[in-house]
């Protein structure tokens, strides 16, 4: 029979079961944050250039602070429990996240003219959209 004191620390199984989160999620965020990026500075140079602000501006900058939050709950500064802890929560909050920027390309769908504008919408939407689904699932 294990000592109460000792049943409260984490099993190998869990600890494991924790750095696997935590590589995960770093993988996943860093892939992200790099392509986030590059389409936050395409938003941003388009307002810059229409006078007009781009919806993406916001929901990618959105995204890169998620991705900032997931990279950070995978630091090695913080304790196993509260690592853990931040990794769960970015988890559960990134796919919403990210549901909001495939919102944004339906909205650019219906509000842009050009079929391949639309075209581009459509597989934006699609991509975002499975994103959101995998970074739901990152914690499962």
């Amino acid at each position: 029979r294990r000592c109460w004191l000792a049943s409260m620390a984490p099993s190998y199984d869990q600890i494991d079961e924790a750095n696997t989160l935590s590589e995960r999620v770093r993988v996943t965020v860093v892939g992200m944050a790099v392509f986030t990026l590059f389409f936050w500075i395409w938003a941003s140079v388009n307002s810059l250039r229409s006078g007009t602000v781009d919806l993406g501006f916001f929901s990618f900058g959105a995204a890169l602070a998620i991705h900032y939050m997931g990279l950070r709950s995978t630091a090695n500064d913080v304790g196993h429990a509260e690592g853990t802890y931040r990794a769960d929560n970015f988890a559960r909050y990134a796919g919403p996240v990210h549901y909001v920027v495939a919102a944004n390309y339906f909205i650019g769908f219906f509000l842009g003219s050009g079929s391949g504008f639309k075209v581009y919408c459509v597989l934006g939407a699609m991509f975002w959209s499975m994103m959101a689904g995998h970074m739901a699932n990152l914690s499962a």
